[in-house]
Formats: structure tokens, sequence, C-alpha cells
């Protein structure tokens, strides 16, 4: 029969040294769970970002081959989302092509009340205005005065005039401002980005995961890319 009097509770040391232990192993397992976590959400990026630039290549299909105005001045029919002033950004203009609106967001990015609430009478106009992806209007749709080419009113160019499909930007993960966890409607090409400027140091170019923004080519592939590869004025036209 055991000694009733051999037996004793664990040492304030001995609990120290179990606890010290369990601080060390989800020290080093958070991490992993948090990238495991973020690479989740990046794949799920790549997807949205991939099914919108296949909603823009649809929209060309119906509109004599020709991108999406940046701003334009009609909206769909099958859009009831209204917008005062008359001027609706492109996602508003190809949502018809999409399965919901939640492909035009990363789930990286913050949204709370009108950036999600389809009932809000604010939704049209943030979802507009704040996708995580930045169309490159520069390019596909400058503004018809040469003098003002990111000003209302634009004319998007045709599919045909974009040789290097595979090779030129067409959407780019995007920050609003100083908002970093918010997307914005357009991204600015390296020769307009305004380096002095820690809001928007990128041209609304935004690397949300681990370093990198989300790319989308004309030709629908999609690439995780560096703000150094995005600084290459080549890939955001058709030299």
């Amino acid at each position: 029969m055991e000694n009733a009097g051999s037996r004793r509770g664990f040492t304030l040391i001995e609990l120290l040294v179990v606890i010290a232990i369990i601080a060390i192993l989800a020290a080093m397992l958070f991490p992993v769970f948090a990238s495991a976590k973020e690479a989740g959400r990046k794949g799920k990026c790549i997807s949205h970002l991939r099914e919108v630039a296949q909603v823009i290549q649809m929209y060309t299909y119906d509109h004599n081959d020709g991108y999406p105005p940046l701003v334009g001045t009609s909206l769909p029919p099958q859009v009831t989302y209204r917008v005062g002033g008359g001027q609706y950004r492109w996602p508003l203009l190809v949502y018809p092509y999409a399965k919901s609106f939640d492909v035009f967001f990363c789930p990286s990015t913050y949204r709370r009340g009108p950036y999600s609430d389809k009932s809000s009478d604010m939704f049209g106009y943030v979802f507009g205005l704040t996708p995580s992806y930045g169309y490159n209007g520069s390019y596909l749709s400058p503004g018809v005065d040469p003098f003002a080419p990111d000003s209302f009113p634009y004319s998007p160019i045709k599919t045909s005039q974009v040789g290097r499909t595979c090779h030129t930007i067409l959407l780019v993960e995007s920050a609003y401002h100083d908002d970093h966890d918010v997307g914005y409607f357009k991204v600015l090409p390296p020769s307009k980005w305004k380096r002095s400027d820690q809001k928007i140091p990128y041209g609304h170019c935004w690397p949300r995961h681990n370093g990198t923004a989300t790319t989308a080519f004309v030709d629908g592939h999609v690439r995780s890319l560096s703000i150094g590869k995005l600084s290459n004025e080549r890939i955001w036209r058709n030299y």
C-alpha cells in the first residue's frame, strides 16, 4: 500500500517551468497559425481577383471589345444601387457579370457597416469607391482631355490596342489613402507615384500580403508582386 506521506503536489518551481514551456511552445506556434491563416486569405484573394479579371473580359465582349471606363455616366439596368451625381465607378459597371459583390473584396480588407451592408443607402457609393482592387485606368481608360488624362470624362481603349496582354497590368490590390485596410477603385503607374506622400506612396497600390500585392494582368492571369516589381513602368502600359 502506497504511503500517503510520500505523495506531494507540484512545487512552485515545477509549475513555473511548465508555464514557461507552454509559453515557449505558444510563441513558436502562433506565428505558424498566423502564417497559415494569412496564406488562406491570400489564396482567396487571388481567386477573387482572377474572377474580377474574367468579369472585365466578359464586359469587353459585350461592349465592342472596349474596356470599362474608370467612371461612367450610365448604369446597367441590372444594377439598382444608385449613386448621386450621375457618375459610376467601374465596379458598378461590371458587377452584372459577377457572381456576387464579395469577389471584389480581399478577405484581408476591412468591411463593416456600409462596406458590407447591402441595405445601406451608402452601399452603392462605397462599393464603387473602395473595392480591394484598383483599375489601371491611366492606360486602359484615360481621360478624353490629353492634358488631364486622369480626369473625367474617360475614353476606354480597345482590347486590340494592348499588344503584350500577359505583361500589362489590369488590376492591383489597393489602399484608400492612409486607410490601408480599405481598397480604392484605381491605381496609378509608377510615373505618377508621389513618393513624398506617406499616405499613398505607391499610387494606391498596396502590398497587403506579406509585402506583395495581388495583381491581375490583361490576359487574366494573376500573380503576387512586390512594390519593387510594380515600380517597373513597362508592365503598366503597352510599350
